[in-house]
């Protein structure tokens, strides 16, 4: 809890700020009012999320200290609850590793500094209560239907924890000791069956992508350069962690292992369950889970941390080595975390640098249709201002109307651009430019009109 809160602070001293959809929201608060601030679409796709971004953008909006407390309480809150959550299950010692490093390690730093991602914290945060009142040999009706409450709540703040919640309602009594009844499995799954059918039909109505996303890149984003820097050291780590994940489910799975087994094994397949589940709801848009794109990362960081926890113990018998092994990792993880912390101060701050760039020339709204470009500047999939949304949510910010701008992909359209309406943001930007995860100079494809 208070490493979440030492994150927090060292972000805000950084220079916290609004990057990528905050501007989206940001804008419509300045011209739509506080209820127009998600649009109109989210209360019916995402009715929780639309209350904390009318909070975080139409409230709070233009004070991004007061947002990013928000998330930095969320996140502690997280942590405090995962505690009290594992201590039902495991040691006091075992129970504050897990939570230590789900705080420490850097897979899901969106769900700290993005503060378009208040909602997700949210869901993860009440998602893990909901575990809390059913973590034991026989819930209540009424702690069952309390946790069935919080993970639709969750749900349909952001429907990706729904997996993850839904195995917490149905099967975490059976962990903590009570007998496997069929009756009683069916009785909880049908308390969440609104929220399932509720979800099936939002997502009927969404476009959907047919392509299954690079789901490789999860197990390294738990176990290599997700969180720690890429490069030869992530190799080894994830081949170490490999190795480890492999020795607990063979040891697991066969007879004349299986009596040898500890709390370990246990926890590293429990962690590897949480991951699977938590990663099934991005299987057709999951992209590289760093920067931005570690919000796929909500709940199933929790099982990395479950997952590395277990690893520690296993290998306990040989204390030395696993403190001295413990002490590199931790060690990687803060250089990484610190290189993302910056990638996303940077972020903030080519923001606020484009945002003075275009009031200084012109103190009144452009009389036509401003550009950004010539291509956006990503740096590890963190960026200032990416897609069309984000430059027109600035420009409603900047201006509290509606004025004609977006972002160019290719330098063709940027120079078709008068140069009086035309930005440069990689002059602007202090980013440093990744051109494996960015097309024309990193990866954008096409120029939406």
């Amino acid at each position: 809890m208070a490493a979440e809160i030492v994150i927090g602070a060292a972000y805000a001293l950084g220079g916290a700020g609004y990057v990528l959809d905050d501007w989206f929201t940001l804008g419509n608060a300045k011209v739509d009012g506080v209820w127009g601030t998600p649009g109109h679409l989210i209360f019916v796709n995402r009715p929780g999320a639309g209350l904390l971004y009318c909070l975080v953008f139409g409230v709070f909006g233009g004070h991004p200290l007061v947002g990013l407390a928000l998330l930095t309480a969320l996140g502690a809150a997280t942590a405090a609850v995962l505690y009290v959550l594992c201590r039902r299950f495991v040691s006091v010692p075992v129970a504050a590793a897990v939570a230590t490093v789900w705080v420490v390690l850097p897979n899901h730093t969106s769900l700290e500094f993005w503060q378009s991602c208040t909602s997700l914290a949210a869901a993860t945060l009440l998602t893990v209560v909901a575990a809390l009142f059913v973590a034991r040999r026989a819930p209540s009706t009424r702690q069952t239907l309390i946790a069935a409450a919080l993970v639709t709540a969750g749900s349909l703040t952001y429907e990706a924890v729904f997996p993850v919640g839904a195995l917490v309602v149905v099967f975490l009594p059976l962990l903590a000791g009570r007998a496997w009844r069929g009756r009683d499995l069916i009785g909880r799954a049908s308390l969440l069956l609104p929220a399932a059918v509720y979800l099936v039909l939002y997502r009927s109505t969404q476009k959907t992508i047919s392509k299954v996303g690079p789901l490789g890149q999860v197990l390294a984003g738990h176990f290599g350069w997700g969180i720690v820097p890429g490069g030869t050291g992530a190799t080894v780590v994830l081949l170490v962690a490999m190795l480890a994940l492999a020795v607990a489910g063979v040891r697991l799975a066969l007879p004349g292992f299986r009596t040898g087994t500890g709390l370990g094994e246990r926890l590293v397949v429990i962690g590897l369950v949480v991951i699977a589940a938590g990663t099934i709801p991005f299987t057709f848009y999951l992209y590289a889970p760093l920067g931005a794109g570690d919000r796929f990362d909500l709940v199933s960081s929790i099982g990395g941390a479950l997952a590395w926890t277990g690893i520690g113990l296993m290998l306990w018998r040989w204390r030395t080595v696993v403190a001295a092994g413990a002490a590199v990792l931790l060690v990687m993880a803060f250089t990484a975390r610190v290189q993302r912390m910056e990638r996303w101060t940077t972020a903030a701050a080519d923001s606020n640098r484009v945002a003075r760039a275009i009031t200084a020339r012109f103190p009144q709204p452009p009389p036509q249709r401003v550009v950004l470009g010539p291509s956006p500047v990503q740096d590890h999939d963190v960026a200032a201002l990416l897609d069309q949304s984000n430059v027109a949510g600035l420009l409603r910010f900047l201006y509290g109307r509606t004025v004609p701008g977006g972002i160019a992909y290719r330098r063709a359209d940027y120079d078709r651009t008068p140069a009086a309406y035309r930005f440069d943001v990689w002059r602007l930007s202090h980013l440093r430019a990744d051109v494996d995860l960015s097309s024309d100079r990193q990866g954008v494809p096409v120029t939406a009109q």
